[in-house]
């Protein structure tokens, strides 16, 4: 499955992988969170085996939130182990959204 409900204890095995990880910081209640569920999904699709793809509740999750310093929703983390590489918020279409996580794992 390319996208994965996550929780602590299943973001952190996936960071602990090694490769890189997108976090998409969501709300059932926020319709641009909900907007962009099939965007990250087909970029998921698209780039399987390149990063795995972390979908993290605020809600049932809110340490995470804290810790990754989720201010607003929807909110895309790109980290690799323990190091935050970028953050971004907010709705996009998929070829935006596909460029900005791109440039950040480039840098």
């Amino acid at each position: 499955m390319p996208t994965f409900h996550a929780n602590a204890t299943t973001l952190q095995a996936a960071l602990n992988e090694g490769g890189p990880v997108l976090i998409q910081f969501w709300a059932e209640w926020c319709a641009p969170c909900r907007a962009m569920i099939p965007i990250v999904d087909q970029f998921a699709q698209e780039h399987e085996g390149e990063i795995s793809v972390a979908r993290v509740d605020i809600d049932q999750n809110p340490d995470l939130s804290v810790q990754y310093r989720v201010t607003a929703v929807p909110t895309f983390v790109i980290a690799r182990g323990d190091r935050v590489i970028e953050a971004f918020s907010g709705a996009m279409p998929l070829k935006p959204f596909t460029a900005k996580v791109q440039q950040a794992l480039a840098a």
